[in-house]
């Protein structure tokens, strides 16, 4: 069963403080990647990176496996970087997620990774990856943003604004338009994990599912509601 590894309020109000979490690219992109899981062509994918990997179709058990990590630990690495590329996202920084899930199918949030990218010379030319960075960063992020050091933010803000026309016809140029991750939009992950599990009970009592849901996210949902929730969720399922 899938999980969203790490939700407590803790780390929510922690997520709060963090700008490489807390912004609009961030959140957008770690919606993107939940609803994907949620695709069949997705989950097929994930089935052929766990059979090369010879793991359980439903991966690893991630409580049996969590306190052994380094004993236990496959590198999947490979498989991880060619699912990020078909999906338009940056391996480096979806690498270890994407490992998570592969293995025990737990929903790791990455500690960085936003539809855009702040970084710097020395960043760009650090050997001995440079070539390889590129390479990927070049197909993520091909619109580049140079700012000089003297530059301020209100400079900064005023140029994106005035160059907002030629930014959007760049970016046209490069927009692939089977992805889905222009359309994609942020969302609480309070909800997404409760229609998963809401979906997960269908088959129970609409009643029952009620007293569930109250008690686990102290949050009371009437039988229609709840009804819908399992229709777009099983919508969301079907192969596209």
């Amino acid at each position: 069963m899938t999980r969203i590894f790490n939700t407590s309020p803790e780390h929510e109000e922690a997520k709060k403080h963090d700008p490489d979490l807390n912004n609009l690219g961030h959140k957008k992109l770690w919606n993107y990647f939940l609803k994907l899981t949620e695709t069949q062509e997705f989950q097929e994918e994930i089935l052929k990176s766990r059979e090369k990997f010879s793991l359980p179709k439903e991966g690893l058990d991630w409580e049996t496996i969590k306190n052994h990590r380094q004993e236990q630990y496959i590198d999947t690495s490979s498989e991880a970087f060619r699912i990020a590329t078909l999906y338009k996202l940056d391996a480096i920084m979806w690498e270890e997620t994407l490992h998570f899930y592969i293995e025990c199918g737990v929903l790791s949030e990455p500690e960085w990774g936003s539809s855009c990218l702040l970084t710097t010379v020395e960043d760009e030319v650090y050997e001995p990856y440079s070539k390889f960075v590129q390479d990927i960063r070049n197909e993520v992020y091909p619109i580049f943003l140079r700012i000089s050091p003297y530059a301020t933010q209100r400079e900064i803000i005023d140029f994106v604004k005035m160059q907002s026309i030629y930014i959007k016809k760049s970016q046209k140029k490069y927009q692939d338009s089977h992805s889905q991750i222009g359309k994609s939009r942020t969302r609480k992950e309070g909800k997404i994990s409760r229609n998963q599990f809401i979906f997960e009970h269908k088959d129970l009592p609409r009643k029952e599912i009620m007293h569930l849901v109250t008690d686990k996210f102290a949050e009371t949902l009437d039988y229609g509601h709840i009804g819908k929730i399992i229709s777009l969720e099983s919508k969301k399922r079907e192969k596209k």
